[in-house]
């Protein structure tokens, strides 16, 4: 499916799921833990990531605190790569 018919109506996806997949914000929750990992397994280290646009707006939303809501309507604009800089907290359990 074009990426420009997937995202047409996202906004209605913010909560609810796409069809046999997940909302955004289940999908940004999913980066979340995954940022809250880094600091037991990679803490201090440069890493590359890979992914789409829900874990660059995951991403955004943990880091920097913007709004999921913000982020889906605001858009987005692909560019070749992002940098971050993550503050860590070792996760404990």
């Amino acid at each position: 499916m074009p990426a420009a018919e997937l995202h047409r109506d996202k906004s209605l996806y913010m909560n609810d799921p796409y069809p046999d997949g997940e909302s955004w914000v289940t999908a940004a929750e999913r980066v979340g833990w995954f940022l809250n990992d880094l600091g037991r397994y990679a803490d201090g280290q440069r890493l590359l990531l890979i992914g789409h646009i829900a874990t660059y707006w995951g991403i955004v939303h943990f880091v920097e605190g913007t709004p999921i809501a913000d982020l889906i309507s605001a858009g987005f604009d692909w560019k070749l790569g992002w940098e971050f800089e993550i503050e860590t907290t070792p996760a404990t359990g």
